[in-house]
């Protein structure tokens, strides 16, 4: 995108949006690559992200979602200190403190609307129904701790004219509700590492036995 469409990355930076790395390729899997490789890879896409953007990049989500057992700890040797590829909670969560200061925050692969409109097959009434389902719930338990919904989109799948309607009615839905925090990744993350995350890897320490 950086490369070859330039005008648009460009428009994403003008309204404010976060980019973050997701594979020089789509298309180009992480599966069978060596670990210099990879970390080329990342450090390589994120030098193009930051020179249209002016800004680090911190976050990762892998390449389709493929990744090798070093992903996480060249993720962090190139700067990131964000990932999404973990799906285990509807909130962020530290990471294991050997791999340096580095959490997950919540990708929910579940409201991805490849997955429901096209490989599913979902009308767009019925998609919007499991998105309600699932914002009033994290809504409620919010109430205790703070919960992040996050919708994974295409602009090829939702963008097309007998689905965009179905993302209106999302943000009109969940605009009705008052204490939401439309955030950012990184904000969610600059608060989680400002507020809670040295009291979660103690835990973890602990729990582990190698608190000092």
């Amino acid at each position: 995108m950086c490369e070859r469409l330039p005008e648009v990355v460009a428009e994403f930076v003008e309204r404010g949006w976060e980019l973050f790395y997701h594979g020089l390729y789509n298309t180009r899997y992480a599966f069978g690559q060596s670990e210099a490789q990879e970390l080329a890879d990342i450090e390589s896409s994120c030098r193009l992200i930051t020179r249209l953007s002016g800004e680090p990049v911190r976050g990762f989500l892998a390449p389709a979602l493929t990744y090798t057992e070093a992903s996480l700890r060249v993720a962090r040797q190139a700067g990131i200190d964000y990932v999404f590829d973990l799906f285990r909670e509807d909130e962020p969560f530290p990471l294991n403190p050997a791999l340096g200061r580095m959490l997950s925050v919540p990708y929910q692969v579940e409201l991805n609307d490849f997955h429901h409109l096209v490989m599913g097959g979902l009308t767009p009434d019925r998609y919007f129904e499991q998105f309600k389902a699932h914002f009033d719930r994290l809504y409620r338990e919010g109430e205790a701790s703070g919960k992040v919904v996050g919708l994974p989109l295409h602009p090829y799948v939702i963008g097309s004219p007998h689905y965009i309607g179905v993302l209106n009615e999302m943000l009109r839905y969940v605009s009705e509700h008052d204490h939401v925090w439309h955030a950012r990744a990184d904000q969610i993350a600059d608060w989680y590492f400002a507020n809670v995350y040295e009291e979660a890897v103690a835990e973890i320490e602990t729990a582990t036995g190698k608190a000092t």
